[in-house]
């Protein structure tokens, strides 16, 4: 996904497209209250807090990023 990113984001960068990526860790799902796999203590990242990267990389305040990958997982491993 990375190499997909950069490919296309130096590509279209000409045209005024810039192409990032999100790459959320685990997300809460509805219903499901335990950690699972993750652990105990360790929450997975809502909705909310994936579609707030997505917001940030897509506004005019990002305008300059292009070719990024953003990892959002919470610092999880």
């Amino acid at each position: 996904m990375a190499g997909l990113t950069l490919a296309l984001a130096h590509d279209l960068a000409g045209q005024g497209v810039r192409v990032n990526c999100v790459a959320p860790g685990p997300v809460q799902e509805p219903g499901v209250t335990h950690a699972g796999p993750l652990g105990p203590g360790v929450a997975p990242n809502t909705p909310d807090e994936v579609a707030g990267c997505v917001l940030a990389l897509a506004s005019d305040l990002s305008g300059p990023v292009n070719g990024h990958l953003q990892v959002v997982n919470g610092g999880r491993p």
